[in-house]
């Protein structure tokens, strides 16, 4: 059985882990397409990410995803720990659809039930 420490601290993985980057998704839109067109060009873009709020907070929020991630492998196998986040994937499909009004395919959901289906078959551990 998984303990309860584990699962808060994968729920706090799976919750940062997807909202930070629904964030910095958000964030590198209104940034607009990023090309490597040399120091010249790469300047000014670094510039707007490192000061574009959505960025921020979703480095943020990927920042506390692993801290937690750190945690928690230093009680529990690794083996059972990036699976059982590996639940994200179901969030932040939802998240992307609801927030950023991407579209998600039927293949794309089937893809995402096998991987939600393979959490729950980790979680009878």
């Amino acid at each position: 059985m998984v303990s309860a420490r584990t699962l808060v601290a994968v729920l706090i993985m799976t919750v940062g882990v997807s909202f930070g980057n629904i964030f910095v998704s958000r964030g590198m839109k209104q940034i607009g397409d990023v090309t490597m067109v040399g120091v010249h060009g790469l300047l000014p873009t670094a510039a707007r990410v490192v000061t574009n709020p959505w960025v921020l907070f979703g480095t943020f929020l990927l920042m506390l995803y692993y801290v937690a991630f750190l945690s928690v492998l230093s009680w529990e196998d690794v083996s059972l720990v990036v699976p059982l986040a590996a639940f994200h994937y179901v969030l932040i499909a939802l998240l992307a659809n609801r927030l950023l009004g991407e579209e998600v395919s039927i293949d794309r959901w089937i893809g995402i039930a096998l991987i939600a289906a393979g959490v729950a078959i980790m979680l009878r551990r």
